[in-house]
């Protein structure tokens, strides 16, 4: 898949794009505060997903980003920010919170995604009714 990056796509049409080949993985912008060490921190992070790539970042032409399941988190995020200037980390669906990839960033987006909808259906899974294990006394 091809993600089309350009002055006047909004972060949450990227957003979009990205969920709908991989819906339990979502793709989070940071913005560039020159006054943080961390571009990554919480603070940094563009909350608002309407805003365009030319609000946010300077994109000279457009850009064609190749998104695959064979992707390594890690490989994406560091073309994102080595090439195009514009930092991005990969989050992944626990239940109902997302979670950084820090620890698995070597992992592909299609074993992100599956880890995910596992979480994701282990928490849906109905629970057994353990009342009926008691011991009769």
């Amino acid at each position: 898949m091809e993600i089309q990056l350009n002055s006047t796509k909004t972060i949450k049409e990227i957003q979009k794009e990205f969920s709908q080949k991989f819906p339990y993985l979502m793709i989070q912008f940071f913005g560039k505060n020159p006054s943080t060490t961390d571009v990554f921190e919480k603070g940094n992070k563009i909350e608002n997903g309407n805003n365009t790539m030319g609000e946010l970042y300077a994109l000279e032409t457009g850009i064609s980003v190749n998104v695959n399941g064979h992707l390594k988190v890690e490989t994406l995020e560091n073309q994102f920010l080595g090439e195009f200037k514009i930092p991005v980390q990969v989050y992944r669906k626990s239940g109902s919170v997302w979670l950084q990839t820090i620890e698995t960033n070597a992992w592909t987006l299609s074993e992100q995604n599956q880890h995910g909808e596992e979480m994701d259906r282990d928490i849906e899974a109905p629970k057994e009714d353990f009342d009926q294990f008691r011991e009769q006394i």
